[in-house]
């Protein structure tokens, strides 16, 4: 069985300081300011002025710096607010809080950095300078509230992405166990009675002809050492899974002797196309069964497997007494049918085709249409 892989990141409720490298912060806070000071540049490119570097670059370059720095910080409160117990309307009023804090902070200090030069230039002056630029703190702090609820929407954005992955991971670990549930149920369809019956052909034999009886037993063996080294591969080529077809018929020939007919009309080019495995025993033995082993003049099965167009076609048919209601039949399968068909939806979803059809004439049909090229759902 598959072993889960470690959640591909942490999410807010995790311990991770950020969900991505911090590296990652500066490399975006460098890209944003080189967009922005760009678009400020341009104006100014076309009117030929010398653009104010200092001016329009430095608070820029100061603000996203800032906030790349802080992301560690913010990332634990937004973590604190989503593993907190406290009723919603507290918490909101709690996080618009803190949020203006940070917006003011964080106005308060990239200002600062800003203003510090031309104090350093005229500390004479400065007085009259701060008051004029003063309605900036104001201004940029609504900036810098906004800023800092788009980064919270980013964590909120990883969160998500990192929930919706780690799901995917957990999906697929399911739909494995499942798969080799099904799988292990079908090996287990091998029921005790045909077990019995053939050690019983093989028991009469052994009076008659004690060379058919070795090969009765023989093929039993490459039977069951097929069945417990099936739980290794959930696709095996085609001709692997008509040898242990051809193994199971062939003792139930031995048993049904003369009343038993089996012809296989097999393609040389479809050998190789990876099939689900024991997909053809259920079938096999729902035809044997259900076909005409209560019979006295006894039938035969065709297994025909071909390529068309893209897709690998297998058909299981008998000529036995048919079923009444063929779609009936279908809704309301038996164990080992219903087994291959809910394999057949979990490994290839809408690219396979599973049909039942009972001619008038008599008999069953069973069609089944899968990826010729051995792809499964959701793969390229």
């Amino acid at each position: 069985m598959v072993e889960p892989t470690p959640p591909t990141g942490e999410t807010l409720n995790g311990t991770a300081s950020l969900p991505f490298p911090w590296p990652y912060a500066f490399l975006v806070a460098a890209v944003l300011t080189a967009f922005t000071v760009f678009q400020g540049a341009i104006p100014y490119m076309f009117s030929g002025e010398p653009f104010p570097w200092y001016f329009r670059a430095v608070p820029v370059v100061t603000g996203n710096l800032l906030w790349a720095l802080l992301c560690p910080l913010i990332h634990r409160v937004v973590r604190g607010a989503a593993g907190s117990s406290g009723a919603r309307v507290r918490t909101v009023a709690g996080q618009l809080g803190i949020s203006l804090a940070f917006a003011t902070v964080h106005r308060v200090v990239a200002e600062g950095i800003f203003l510090s030069r031309y104090y350093f230039e005229d500390p004479s002056g400065f007085g009259e300078f701060l008051a004029h630029v003063a309605p900036r703190v104001p201004v940029g702090t609504v900036s810098s509230f906004i800023e800092y609820w788009i980064i919270v929407g980013a964590f909120y954005a990883f969160d998500f992405y990192h929930k919706y992955k780690d799901k995917q991971l957990e999906l697929a670990v399911k739909e494995r166990e499942l798969s080799d549930a099904q799988l292990g149920a079908l090996r287990m369809q091998l029921h005790p009675h045909f077990l019995f019956n053939t050690l019983h052909t093989a028991s009469s034999l052994m009076d008659e002809d004690v060379r058919r009886a070795r090969e009765v037993l023989s093929r039993l063996g490459s039977l069951l050492r097929r069945l417990l080294d099936s739980d290794r591969d959930h696709l095996v080529p085609l001709e692997r899974e008509l040898e242990f077809a051809r193994d199971y018929l062939d003792i139930e020939q031995e048993r049904f002797q003369d009343r038993l007919r089996v012809e296989y009309d097999v393609e040389d080019d479809v050998l190789e196309v990876p099939v689900p495995n024991l997909v053809l025993q259920p079938l096999l033995e729902n035809a044997v069964k259900h076909g005409f082993s209560r019979r006295t003049e006894g039938g035969s099965i065709t297994v025909r497997c071909r390529r068309r167009g893209d897709e690998l076609e297998i058909v299981v048919r008998d000529d036995g007494s048919g079923a009444t209601d063929a779609a009936a039949a279908l809704r309301r399968p038996g164990i080992g049918i219903g087994n291959v068909r809910d394999r057949l939806r979990q490994l290839y979803g809408e690219r396979h085709s599973f049909r039942v059809d009972s001619p008038e004439d008599g008999g069953f049909e069973v069609r089944i249409r899968i990826p010729a090229d051995g792809s499964r759902e959701g793969s390229a």
